[in-house]
């Protein structure tokens, strides 16, 4: 019973953790392709950006 258990466990933290890397990696992507036209219509440098 506690075999099956700490199963389930990790099968859940492994979906969380996979959830959230593939979150992560589709708000850089957004975030890298979105900001330097975002920084040309508002007409912000890159020095005063960072």
């Amino acid at each position: 019973m506690a075999i099956k258990n700490n199963r389930s466990k990790v099968i859940l933290m492994m979906a969380t953790l996979l959830l959230g890397s593939f979150i992560t990696t589709l708000a850089e992507t957004l975030m890298n392709n979105g900001l330097p036209m975002i920084m040309e219509e508002t007409h912000v440098s890159q020095m005063s950006a960072q």
